[in-house]
């Protein structure tokens, strides 16, 4: 029986990366945190709804990255396996 390295590799990969994914997703992610900005020296009045809607957004960005870079690995994997050279194609 041949051991397929490459498919225990895979599989090994891709259990690491759920399990990070898990553990980053149990973290806060506290937007604004070192952001010091003065009401007083805006031109735009700013009311609640603008300050409700800017935590929403980047409440939701640390989800949003592992998201996207996932998308990208599996983009860049599908790429490598469509223009891979097959064994009968050698032209």
């Amino acid at each position: 029986m041949k051991v397929d390295l490459l498919r225990i590799l895979g599989t090994l990969v891709a259990v690491l990366t759920l399990f990070l994914f898990l553990l980053m997703a149990q973290q806060d992610f506290v937007p604004f945190e070192y952001a010091k900005f003065s009401i007083a020296e805006t031109v735009v009045p700013v009311n609640e709804v603008g300050t409700a809607v800017s935590y929403t957004l980047w409440g939701q960005r640390q989800l949003d990255l592992i998201i996207l870079a996932f998308l990208l690995f599996v983009s860049a994997a599908c790429c490598a396996t469509v223009l891979r050279i097959e064994e009968g194609d050698h032209s």
